[in-house]
């Protein structure tokens, strides 16, 4: 028995037992819903599996251009597509609205084990690890923000890709610490490195820190193999790292290659966060207690290291093993902002890593005591620091029951469904605006009429990925005329008051029809413009409809003003605020040979084309032939005609081209630099699964 059954057999699953059912008994049981989840932005992150499983598995793509929201957007091209694969995964055994719920929930069940398993991984000891990893359970129940990632309210408010990736660095760090230990090849840390890059751009910085803690400051004790003081030891372990990050971002070209090509087509928002009280913020009051234990314990902690030089040794190694990753996170606080990203994400893992340093060193000091007492006393500490978690515990089993209670829980569902039912058409017809209100949380989140083309396949404006297209600023301002309380987002752009007045021009040129209204602010001054009349009506929602038809295609009657390409975004929305009859459409150029000549126009409008929208393809069918032909659908560099015709870019941000033939189709697919980068990372993952298929036979490869 005891060739299968090792005292550390017995302490993983005694860990498993207590760490994880001490997350599930805190879980209402409402996650087995299989309705998708509400709640922020968790609600329209639904929509993205869905287009997954229905349109991209099947078309053996992770990529899917969503015709539904911000005038066009692509799926899983700027947002992370990890979570989404493991929930896709999931829904071959349950359903989808299941799998979604257990695909949010399942970061946050497994955080305090996976973050056990890296610091058993890495070389900490059972006490040491098990503190730190009750620590993790504290800070993770920290109810203190739900914006900035890494804690249970963030993650019901749409953060779960954040968790994703904070649980495979850690499984991470712990199979690096394990191969270096044992001397084993680069398997499977190379594809935890992967996991990482896929679930959150943000963790995946840290990487490259923690490979200099491992090469500074990481011992191997019983590998016997290396002169752990001298400079072979750390060379050795540089080019072992230096092979793990580098197989794991050619494993991950598949993904990165794609996204970094398509950052112009997107929108930044660097942000600097807006702090109340920071300390209060970063350091709430629910830690007190344990950085008082911890000041208490210290000067004890300090005794014994002065009389045992290997206690001193182990609380140097893991105080240098920590901070650098952590002084990282300081400096990327304050980088962020001029990146275009947002400072307070890095905020939960500096939290984190301290937390896990002041357990590493409790357990350090615990296993000092006599065996028995240390061992009540690790006993006792976990208990405490479970037990205090409890307590202040107050928003978040309300939160997993509003989340996971679905859709038709919530009070405002019956009658935001019968607006979508009136709204039922395609993504072909006209678009549908909303305005923003907090009262529509009742719906189940202030974002509902994001999820207008799951429930009622109309393309809408707003997308919860608001930086996916560089269209984004304009529906951001297009929300704020008609809102009274708009939402405002997207730092550094124009955000306007509610203003009715002339605005049905600007809703021609975006293909916007319909405009659902909720304040009763709203009702009042959507009266100035006489075009808008109501079509529809409930308790507390109005639909208004633009009295005239639209196409979302249109030929130019007028010469356009040939544009840069730099700078184009905030061109294009002043061009938008600013337009009147007449005005010239700017047209930015994508390919060297377009010549823009007088015949292209239509002048006298007689053309009347036609197109239809779907996932990845847009139809025209057009009775002009050689006229330039204008696209309300946003631009991105992926569409494809098939006539191989030449597509440009025109104000405010729309396709533009000439059509040969009567019938075009335009595909959104990969470039040749996507595919280029796809079979780097298959070849490589098969050599990668060939060295592992040989080593478990013990042959060379």
């Amino acid at each position: 028995m005891k060739k299968y059954f090792s005292l550390d057999d017995v302490l993983l699953w005694l860990v498993t037992f207590v760490l994880v059912g001490f997350v599930a008994f805190e879980t209402p049981r409402t996650v087995w819903n299989t309705e998708p989840a509400t709640g922020g932005d968790t609600a329209s992150h639904f929509y993205p599996l869905h287009v997954l499983v229905k349109e991209g598995i099947p078309q053996l793509s992770l990529r899917t251009w969503n015709p539904g929201n911000l005038m066009g957007e692509p799926h899983l091209l700027h947002y992370f597509p990890g979570p989404y694969l493991i929930m896709a995964l999931l829904s071959l055994f349950v359903p989808v609205g299941l799998a979604f719920n257990l695909g949010t929930i399942l970061p946050l069940l497994v955080f305090p084990l996976t973050v056990y398993v890296g610091l058993r991984g890495i070389g900490l000891r059972f006490f040491g690890a098990l503190v730190a990893s009750c620590l993790a359970v504290l800070f993770t129940f920290n109810e203190s923000f739900s914006m900035w990632g890494g804690n249970n309210m963030s993650l019901l408010a749409g953060q779960f890709a954040h968790m994703y990736a904070l649980n495979f660095l850690f499984l991470t760090l712990g199979l690096i610490g394990y191969e270096l230990r044992q001397q084993q090849k680069l398997y499977g840390s190379t594809l935890l490195v992967m996991a990482v890059c896929i679930s959150h751009s943000y963790i995946l910085l840290l990487i490259p820190f923690f490979f200099l803690s491992f090469i500074f400051t990481f011992p191997l004790q019983d590998s016997g193999k290396m002169d752990l003081q001298g400079s072979e030891s750390k060379w050795g372990r540089f080019k072992y790292l230096f092979w793990v990050g580098l197989w794991g971002l050619i494993l991950s070209l598949w993904f990165i290659v794609p996204q970094v090509l398509n950052a112009p087509w997107t929108t930044g928002n660097p942000m600097t966060w807006y702090f109340e009280n920071f300390w209060k913020d970063v350091f709430p009051e629910a830690w007190k207690p344990v950085f008082i234990v911890f000041a208490i314990l210290l000067p004890i902690l300090t005794f014994f290291a002065g009389r045992d030089r290997t206690l001193l040794k182990e609380i140097l190694i893991s105080l240098g093993f920590w901070l650098i990753p952590t002084l990282a996170c300081v400096l990327m606080f304050f980088v962020f902002p001029k990146l275009g990203l947002v400072d307070a994400r890095v905020i939960p893992q500096i939290q984190l890593f301290l937390f896990l340093l002041m357990g590493i060193w409790m357990g350090l000091l615990l296993e000092r005591f006599p065996k028995i007492l240390s061992w009540f006393l690790l006993a006792g500490t976990c208990i405490a620091i479970l037990f205090w978690t409890h307590l202040n515990i107050k928003n978040y089993p309300h939160w997993v029951k509003w989340n996971y209670s679905s859709w038709s829980a919530k009070p405002k569902y019956q009658e935001t469904q019968e607006m979508f039912k009136f709204l039922k058409g395609d993504f072909s017809q006209a678009r549908v605006a909303n305005e923003h209100n907090p009262s529509l949380n009742d719906a189940g989140t202030t974002r509902v009429f994001e999820m207008t083309p799951y429930f009622a396949v109309r393309a809408t404006m707003e997308s919860l990925y608001q930086e996916a297209a560089h269209t984004a600023p304009i529906t951001h301002w297009l929300q704020a005329r008609i809102s009274d309380k708009p939402s405002c987002p997207i730092r550094g752009w124009d955000c306007p008051r509610m203003d009715f007045k002339g605005l049905d021009v600007q809703m021609k040129i975006l293909g916007v029809q319909d405009l659902i209204l909720t304040s009763p602010e709203a009702f009042s001054k959507v009266a100035e413009n006489p075009k808008l009349q109501l079509a529809y009506q409930s308790s507390s929602l109005r639909l208004y409809r633009l009295n005239e038809p639209l196409r979302l295609v249109e030929t130019l009657a007028q010469m356009p003003e040939i544009s840069f390409s730099e700078g184009f975004q905030r061109r294009f929305l002043e061009w938008l605020k600013n337009y009147q009859p007449g005005t010239a459409a700017l047209l930015v150029p994508r390919s060297k040979n377009f010549q823009m000549t007088e015949s292209l126009l239509d002048p006298e409008q007689k053309c009347q084309p036609q197109v239809s929208a779907d996932y990845n393809r847009i139809t025209l069918k057009t009775s002009c032939p050689g006229k330039l032909h204008v696209l309300k659908f946003t631009y991105h560099p992926a569409w494809k005609a098939s006539g191989g015709e030449d597509l440009q870019m025109i104000s405010p941000g729309f396709i533009a081209f000439v059509p040969e033939s009567e019938n075009v189709e335009l595909k959104f697919g990969p470039s040749f630099s996507w595919y280029v980068a796809s079979l780097i990372s298959l070849i490589a993952f098969v050599y990668w699964y060939l060295q592992a298929w040989a080593k478990t036979r013990n042959k060379k490869f």
